[in-house]
């Protein structure tokens, strides 16, 4: 009796075991298939930057000084000539003062030097000459300082150059002495030239051109897509740390009030597309070398040419029908 238990359990471990192994064979084994599909294809690249503006201006004073007033705040809107800070003019105007009574004594020292030597063209000596020039000299140069003194002077107030926003302020109270270590500076943007400004390697430059429509998504805002269009591509290559590269400037469509200077994000450009074309999903295309295959049997290849190839997709020129069963 406890033989043929034995048996029995043998059996039934045996039974099992055969089970499994032809159940995990036949999983094993099982290949996925897909129909050849019909549809719309579209090749697309991408190229990343950063927003930039044709129109700003940082403003920093010429000369050092004390910083006497500030009408600037970020974010405020400004107008053309529109003062925004300035300096101490007390000891510019000083200055300016002591370079014009300098000029003055200069030229009427010169005045009378060449008063002396009137009439002396011919037979000036040239100790006469020297002391003329000398004088002369001192006249010119005199005359330069008091008028760098007057441009120290007129620089003292800090005006924008542009419409635009204020984007930025140097933290410095009035009463601050500017210098060379010292530097205040006020940066002026206006908002509506704003623009996307994207880098595209040799490769994808030659698949752009002026008047190229693109959609950018910007990091900040990935669910938002805005249209734009090339409106340069720079010839000129400039170096960088992946290498050569060319400047793409493309023009928003649309300016958002949240759009910020050094804003990245991705163009998306379409390189190639087809309506109504054969495709499989790219994994149930092969490549053998430099052609390219599918299963229409498994472990069969047939050779077939294909076209447009985007992340997903891969059109099927020649070779299948639509329809047809291809396995993995």
């Amino acid at each position: 009796m406890k033989k043929i238990i034995v048996i029995v359990l043998a059996l039934f471990g045996i039974s099992v075991f055969a089970i499994r192994y032809f159940a995990d064979k036949n999983k094993q084994t099982k290949t996925e298939t897909i129909k050849v599909l019909r549809g719309n294809l579209k090749e697309t690249f991408t190229i990343s930057g950063e927003i930039d503006a044709k129109k700003k201006a940082t403003l920093r004073f010429q000369t050092s000084g004390k910083l006497a007033w500030i009408k600037a705040t970020e974010g405020e809107s400004v107008t053309v000539g529109q003062a925004l800070a300035g300096l101490d003019l007390i000891n510019l105007k000083a200055t300016e003062n002591t370079m014009f009574y300098k000029y003055q004594a200069a030229d009427a020292n010169a005045k009378q030097i060449e008063d002396s030597v009137k009439g002396h063209d011919a037979d000036e000596t040239f100790a006469q000459k020297n002391t003329r020039i000398t004088a002369q000299t001192a006249r010119d140069t005199a005359y330069d300082n008091w008028m760098l003194a007057r441009q120290d002077t007129a620089n003292a107030t800090l005006y924008s150059p542009i419409n635009g926003k204020i984007i930025s302020v140097t933290d410095l109270a009035p009463g601050s002495y500017l210098s060379g270590s010292t530097a205040f500076a006020i940066t002026v943007v206006d908002p509506e030239s704003l623009y996307f400004l994207a880098s595209a390697d040799q490769s994808e430059v030659i698949n752009i051109s002026e008047g190229k429509n693109g959609t950018l998504i910007l990091d900040a805002d990935p669910k938002t897509s805005i249209s734009g269009t090339v409106k340069q591509v720079a010839y000129a290559p400039r170096n960088s740390d992946t290498g050569t590269s060319y400047g793409v400037l493309f023009e928003l469509s649309q300016k958002n009030d949240f759009f910020r200077l050094g804003m990245t994000g991705d163009i998306q450009f379409v390189k190639n597309q087809k309506n109504n074309a054969l495709y499989l999903p790219s994994k149930f295309v092969k490549s053998d070398g430099n052609k390219k295959y599918v299963f229409l049997k498994p472990q069969v290849k047939t050779f077939v040419e294909t076209g447009i190839e985007t992340d997903e997709r891969t059109e099927v020129v020649s070779g299948l029908n639509e329809g047809d069963v291809v396995y993995e």
